[in-house]
């Protein structure tokens, strides 16, 4: 991951821009303009839409991955005598090399957005290191680097909205449990005794049997599509047998 490698193109404006290409160990790539400073290069928000973004970092970006980059980073792009800052998010389709609005927000480092012609300048040299950094044989690999230092704070952030949705729904299930049981007395109460629209008694899901229960249903009603709504005898009995072991129940052994 250390090769560098250095490339002159033209840009869509065109312009001669020289640059050298370094990978590094966390997917990122760090463009070093001749004559304009650095650009560093990475995915974002891989898994929001389908088409992913790019970030581009008005600096030299260095060590563990960050999504915010307040700091002042080293060697920034200086462009019609505007030092920049920030680092625009955008989706590649919407790049337009002769005008950055709509697409990409160019910001002086001090502070304040650039002028108009330090915003056109940059969006024609953004508009070339993009589409060269797409077009990487390496891509694929410099991504699957970024995604595996960022997989331990992914995994972490999921968990937290598991355990956060989990909650809910356990708070969700024991509301619908008490309007159940409601309904059983005012049935009692009239003396109803004809078949109810209503779904039958509901499992407690406050209590450890109630949520076996909940979860056997939730695993059946799963496999049933994927088995035409007939559900495999030997997937069933894995299923008891899951259901078995939540409940602390032990089996028989097979003979």
């Amino acid at each position: 991951m250390s090769e560098v490698t250095t490339i002159t193109t033209t840009t869509a404006g065109g312009r001669k821009l020289s640059f050298t290409t370094t990978p590094d160990e966390y997917g990122r790539v760090v463009y070093a303009v001749e004559g304009i400073g650095t650009f560093t290069i990475q995915p974002a928000n891989r898994y929001v839409r389908d088409e992913p973004s790019v970030q581009v970092v008005f600096g030299l970006l260095e060590g563990q991955i960050r999504y915010f980059y307040n700091e002042e980073l080293p060697d920034r792009p200086v462009i019609c005598q505007v030092e920049l800052g920030g680092a625009p998010t955008f989706r590649p389709s919407q790049m337009d090399p002769k005008r950055p609005y709509g697409w990409m927000t160019v910001r002086r480092a001090a502070g304040g957005r650039a002028p108009e012609a330090t915003a056109k300048r940059t969006a024609d040299v953004v508009h070339a290191l993009v589409n060269h950094w797409q077009a990487r044989e390496d891509l694929d690999e410099l991504i699957g680097y970024q995604d595996w230092h960022l997989a331990p704070g992914r995994r972490a952030g999921h968990l937290q909205q598991i355990k956060r949705l989990t909650d809910e729904v356990e708070k969700l299930l024991a509301q619908l449990a008490d309007q159940h049981r409601g309904l059983a007395v005012q049935r009692a109460i009239l003396g109803d005794t004809t078949p109810a629209e209503e779904v039958g008694p509901f499992p407690d899901p406050a209590t450890r049997d109630g949520r076996a229960i909940l979860s056997l249903r939730q695993h059946l009603v799963d496999m049933a599509p994927e088995a035409d709504d007939e559900l495999p005898g030997a997937d069933v009995v894995q299923v008891l047998a899951r259901w078995f072991a939540s409940m602390n129940v032990p089996l028989p052994a097979e003979e």
